[in-house]
């Protein structure tokens, strides 16, 4: 099912049809902000605390098998009006049967999309609610559940189900961003039915005679720069004199890191720098060498353990940068050429491997004015759905409907109108 056939189903046509849509439209909004009179909302950022999971972690089965999986949601402070739930599997072993949504949601009453494709060995899911009183609040919260068979073709090892963290998004009711803080995947194990023990065999047995042993050598084999850092918001489209933090995460993949030197670049014109700070990747790092220079575009920061502490492996956010958005139009926030990664299996050497910057987009204050008269009103409103669900680039598509910049026209950019409708620059 989907929202455009939906929408094809109900309107009328011709001019009557315009003016139910408009009618339609209107009430559902008046609706919105009628259910959720007398709630105050904050138009503050809400931070980024949702986490999704599948459950169970991990399942052991067998060739022809049946399996379910649950997606849960914990929101924590978020209140979550919508979500773009996209997983990847192991077609050559896993065949999903059917994908349905869960009995915690069921306020977020709005399906936009149920697809799942066992040739690419993707799941998609998307809906949302139009009324903020319907938003979603809980630990465990059940989402989506997807149910599935271990084909009889299986080879015996391990299937990841993991979530496509790009695509995978999720919607508050206060700020419209994506609050999804981290994903935590599934795996089965597949395993024979049946296991033959083979007949052991009688083997000569040769006399072992000793051998020259060479002396060890020291060798830099092990010293692999494997280490990468990114940068991440919430959001890529930010109003001008909002405020953006952006976080440096880290995934030391096989180093066993103890310290780092990050130097971030951007454009002084665009953006300024407020603050940069520490982030959780190292408990109770020593911070040191804390630089913001706005006149040549500069935030750099050294931050590592102390010398009680222990090295790590993992991946996580290793220092926060805060920026303000002075002026509209394209821009970039990158790595400068001074980042080091110290750590211990590399013998004094860089273990940085690779970096990946952030594009961001400056616009002008009232996000959700897609038509750009200065009003977010049912205009922007119907421009907005009648392209949902496609990709900016589409033939056809309007991109000024992919209010975010992320390339699609979804859950994400609807909620920017639904923040500002009825507001007036």
């Amino acid at each position: 099912m989907t929202f455009r056939r939906n929408i094809n189903k109900k309107l009328p046509s011709g001019t009557l049809g315009i003016l139910a849509l408009v009618v339609i439209v209107t009430s559902v909004v008046i609706g919105s902000f009628v259910a959720t009179k007398g709630q105050r909302v904050e138009k503050s950022e809400a931070a980024a605390q949702t986490s999704l999971s599948l459950s169970p972690s991990t399942q052991n089965l067998t060739p022809g098998q049946n399996f379910t999986l649950n997606v849960k949601m914990n929101t924590g402070t978020n209140r979550v009006i919508g979500y773009d739930i996209n997983l990847n599997f192991d077609s050559s072993a896993l065949q999903i049967n059917s994908i349905q949504k869960g009995s915690g949601v069921t306020a977020i009453d709005q399906e936009v999309k149920n697809v799942f494709d066992n040739t690419a060995g993707t799941i998609s899911y998307s809906a949302f609610t139009l009324n903020l009183a319907n938003g979603v609040q809980g630990t465990n919260v059940d989402t989506l559940v997807i149910s599935g068979t271990v084909k009889s073709s299986a080879s015996q090892g391990t299937k990841n189900i993991s979530f496509n963290t790009t695509t995978t998004k999720v919607s508050d009711a206060v700020d419209p961003a994506n609050v999804l803080q981290n994903t935590t995947g599934a795996s089965v194990t597949v395993s024979s039915s049946t296991t033959s023990t083979p007949t052991p065999n009688t083997t000569a047995t040769s006399t072992p005679r000793p051998s020259s042993t060479a002396t060890p050598q020291p060798t830099n084999s092990n010293a692999q720069a494997t280490t990468t850092l990114a940068l991440n918001a919430i959001k890529t489209s930010i109003a001008v004199n909002q405020n953006l933090p952006v976080n440096v995460t880290i995934n030391t993949n096989t180093n066993d890191v103890i310290g780092a030197d990050i130097d971030i670049t951007f454009d002084k014109t665009r953006m300024q720098a407020l603050d940069i700070q520490a982030g959780s990747f190292f408990s109770s790092p020593d911070v040191s060498n804390k630089i913001i220079d706005n006149t040549n575009g500069h935030a750099k920061i050294t931050v590592n353990i102390p010398p009680s502490g222990s090295a790590k492996r993992g991946t996580g956010t290793i220092a926060i940068v805060t920026f303000k958005s002075l002026t509209e139009g394209v821009t970039r926030v990158d790595f400068g050429n001074a980042n080091i990664i110290a750590a211990l299996n590399m013998n004094g050497l860089n273990a940085l491997n690779s970096v990946t910057g952030l594009g961001l987009t400056v616009v002008p204050g009232l996000l959700g004015d897609i038509n750009r008269d200065g009003t977010v009103d049912i205009v922007d409103y119907t421009i907005l759905f009648g392209n949902f669900g496609k990709n900016a680039t589409d033939a056809g598509a309007d991109a000024r409907a992919d209010i975010n910049n992320d390339g699609k026209i979804n859950i994400l950019d609807y909620t920017y109108v639904f923040e500002n409708f009825g507001k007036t620059i």
